[in-house]
């Protein structure tokens, strides 16, 4: 299923099979780094994805990249609104969104990234400590719940379903 679906993707991204396709770039430049940039910057990517316009493609008959600023925008298809969560280890205590103070004298921290259905779609440690098993399977606990309050707030500023 995931390979179809991947397939999916590709196809509807497509221009010119085996030539073109639509591809997207997301950079940061962090003005202001007052903690947990890793969820700050998914969270926009994931905003900026979910309201971009793209060509549509479909409506082209020749390909020229001249002409992809004439054809009518659509919305980015979107299957999914993954939503990361950093919890920092704080000498044995779980702590969810660190600030820069609290990141400068952590042991050690995680971030999940759920999909909709709840499923680990990534995972990143950072840090020189450790987390034990216990803390980890905590961890994953409070991340998959802070993670879909995120998702549905990020749904309702962007009047999303």
């Amino acid at each position: 299923e995931r390979s179809r679906g991947l397939g999916d993707v590709y196809k509807r991204q497509v221009i010119k099979p085996g030539e073109r396709v639509l591809k997207t770039f997301i950079d940061f430049s962090v003005i202001n780094d007052s903690g947990n940039v890793i969820d700050a910057s998914s969270l926009a990517a994931v905003a900026a994805l979910a309201t971009s316009k793209v060509p549509d493609v479909k409506e082209l008959k020749e390909v020229e990249e001249a002409n992809l600023k004439d054809v009518k925008k659509v919305p980015l298809s979107i299957k999914d609104l993954p939503v990361s969560v950093t919890i920092a280890n704080l000498s044995g205590h779980l702590l969810v969104d660190p600030c820069a103070e609290e990141e400068f004298v952590m042991d050690a921290r995680l971030t999940f990234t759920f999909t909709e259905r709840g499923e680990i779609c990534a995972v990143q440690k950072g840090g020189e400590g450790t987390f034990d098993l216990d803390h980890v399977l905590e961890a994953i606990k409070i991340a998959e719940k802070v993670s879909g309050e995120v998702r549905n707030k990020l749904k309702g500023m962007l009047s999303l379903k």
